[in-house]
């Protein structure tokens, strides 16, 4: 009787043992099946679709022409940075956030801006997947801050609007470089007088390249 109980005790290990194993096999087929079907997604999804964000930085020119009585007409150059986070919500659509800061200087003067930008972006135009072309529209503000060579100083904040293309030319599903050109026009409030400009409006250039960094939280967030 003994060993008829040794045999059943040993029947049922195997079956138990056997049971384990099919268990864990089907779950180790079903997680590679889940992360193959991630990895095509990654692979062919990655690029401008709903959910995916990223991370951008930004270096460039800047240009404009200054109106007031000394440097009438004149041309200045300078330069400017951005960093900015950007979402896709459509395959063809997606918005950013940037700030900025720029500096140039034109004879006795020198100008510096700290601001935000909030852009829209739609795409018009993309080639196998890895260029994109989107013209884009937002608004900016800034605190501009002007010094003499008198060490006279001037500041004012700014408000306006602008339109521009940029390009993204991906390296990889995660890596993309940026080529951003845009026209501003910004407005000083007309209570605020300036020495340094006469024209309440005023039209800036603005020419930049970087790179993106792009990425997801979730899988389920780009279905």
């Amino acid at each position: 009787m003994v060993s008829i109980d040794i045999q059943k005790i040993i029947i049922i290990c195997l079956f138990i043992s056997i049971s384990s194993l099919q268990a864990i096999g089907q779950g180790y087929v079903k997680s590679k099946n889940q992360s193959s079907s991630k990895d095509i997604f990654i692979k062919n999804g990655q690029r401008h679709r709903r959910g995916i964000q990223g991370v951008e930085l930004l270096g460039g020119l800047t240009t404009t022409n200054y109106r007031n009585s000394t440097v009438d007409g004149k041309r200045s150059f300078g330069i400017v940075g951005h960093a900015g986070y950007v979402r896709y919500v459509k395959s063809n659509f997606y918005y950013k956030g940037n700030f900025f800061y720029l500096s140039d200087k034109l004879n006795f003067m020198t100008h510096s801006s700290s601001g935000v930008d909030a852009t829209a972006a739609y795409t018009i135009w993309r080639i196998r997947n890895s260029v994109f072309i989107n013209p884009m529209a937002g608004v900016t503000a800034s605190y501009d801050l002007y010094r003499s060579e008198s060490t006279t100083k001037e500041s004012t904040f700014k408000y306006g609007g602008y339109l521009g293309l940029e390009s993204e030319i991906y390296l990889s599903n995660h890596f993309s470089i940026i080529v951003d050109v845009s026209r501003r026009y910004v407005f000083r409030p007309t209570s605020a007088s300036s020495q340094y400009e006469s024209s309440q409006v005023a039209g800036w250039w603005f020419v930049s390249v970087g790179l993106r960094y792009h990425y997801y939280k979730s899988y389920l967030d780009c279905l």
